[in-house]
């Protein structure tokens, strides 16, 4: 069990990949990576503000949205974080096929795409309600975001098209939004609601 002594909320976001999970243990500032069967609980990354999502890139490393920290860093193999972006409040964070880097952002309600090789910052999407969650489509590129202001799913197309028409989104009721390692985008009780088998595997986190 993860013991909670602060005066914040809990564990904000967990993502399962393989055999194992990264849990972003956001009240302590830690990252974990935890066995399936939770019996084995190993400590990656500390000292963070409040981490609350995590994406493992085709390289290894792994992206940590620091919501309190205003940041997105990089962890590498050998321990290191790298800072990737200020950004204001980020909540979640993605990658696509081509490396590039999906953010969303409760400071401003925003999207933001660190563009591959150069993080470059684009503001992709405004006026979103309380974005809380991010998925990219490894195929398609589509991206998905939950909204906690609206309790709805948002779904927009691949982010060269939505470049040229910022409008362009489809919404779904479901109040809330989770998705498998494989890419399985389900809804509560199990219910899914779309479902993209990605067959690409990205290899274990691990940390020397």
């Amino acid at each position: 069990d993860l013991v909670n002594n602060t005066n914040q909320l809990g564990v904000d976001g967990i993502l399962w990949y393989g055999a194992n999970l990264i849990v972003t243990d956001s009240p302590n500032g830690n990252v974990l990576e935890v066995s399936s069967d939770g019996q084995t609980v190993r400590q990656i990354a500390s000292g963070l503000a409040r981490p609350t999502g995590a994406w493992l890139e085709a390289t290894g490393d792994l992206l940590i949205a620091d919501e309190n920290g205003n940041a997105v860093y990089r962890l590498h193999h050998d321990g290191k974080l790298d800072l990737a972006a200020h950004l204001p409040i980020p909540d979640d964070v993605v990658a696509d096929a081509s490396e590039n880097i999906f953010v969303v952002t409760l400071g401003d309600n925003a999207i933001h795409l660190l563009k591959a090789g150069t993080n470059e910052n684009v503001l992709l999407v405004s006026n979103l309600n309380q974005p809380r969650g991010v998925f990219v489509n490894q195929l398609t590129g589509e991206i998905w975001v939950s909204e906690g202001g609206t309790n709805a799913t948002k779904r927009f197309p691949q982010y060269a098209a939505l470049l040229l028409n910022p409008a362009a989104t489809f919404t779904d009721s479901r109040d809330w939004l989770g998705i498998t390692r494989n890419a399985d985008l389900f809804a509560p009780g199990g219910r899914f609601c779309w479902t993209e088998r990605v067959s690409r595997r990205r290899p274990s986190f691990s940390r020397s």
